[in-house]
């Protein structure tokens, strides 16, 4: 997830939000220093289709804490 300026929670989102510089060179979003994105096989809010592929990815509760199953 990238943005073009500072980034904003939304509703219920505790853990702390940042930005790091992706390898692209864009400002990318973070959850408690967890970088986040969205995962292609996902197709509306809510899905988590890419939740532990490769037990790379993972699903982030609204404090910013890996939800590994």
């Amino acid at each position: 997830m990238t943005t073009d300026g500072d980034p904003v929670a939304g509703d219920g989102v505790t853990g702390e939000l940042g930005t790091i510089t992706g390898v692209d060179g864009s400002t990318q979003v973070t959850l408690n220093g967890w970088p986040l994105y969205y995962f292609a096989g996902d197709a509306a809010a809510g899905d988590v289709a890419g939740q532990g592929v490769n037990d790379v990815w993972w699903v982030l509760s609204p404090d910013g804490e890996r939800m590994a199953e």
